[in-house]
């Protein structure tokens, strides 16, 4: 289970929203430059599950339970430091 937050908004309505079953799978293959320095790639997908609890005092739609989802990219860098 994740971490419930509080919102608020102008008109002083209240709810809650907790992130619920998030995951992430990706590949990240990669290429050494040198001994100790690495050139990464990061390939996926990620998703959550969030429920929100409509208390505000504007319409946001109500009370539900709703999945994000999407894509993960990226580019990094690694280099290892002597200790």
């Amino acid at each position: 289970k994740g971490a419930t937050t509080n919102i608020v908004n102008n008109g002083g309505g209240t709810g809650t929203y907790q992130s619920q079953s998030s995951y992430a799978i990706f590949l990240a293959p990669s290429v050494a430059l040198e001994k100790d320095k690495l050139l990464y790639t990061k390939i996926g997908f990620a998703s959550t599950n969030t429920s929100i609890k409509d208390t505000l005092s504007i319409d946001t739609g109500g009370d539900g339970t709703f999945t994000n989802k999407g894509y993960v990219l990226g580019l990094g860098y690694k280099q290892s430091i002597p200790v």
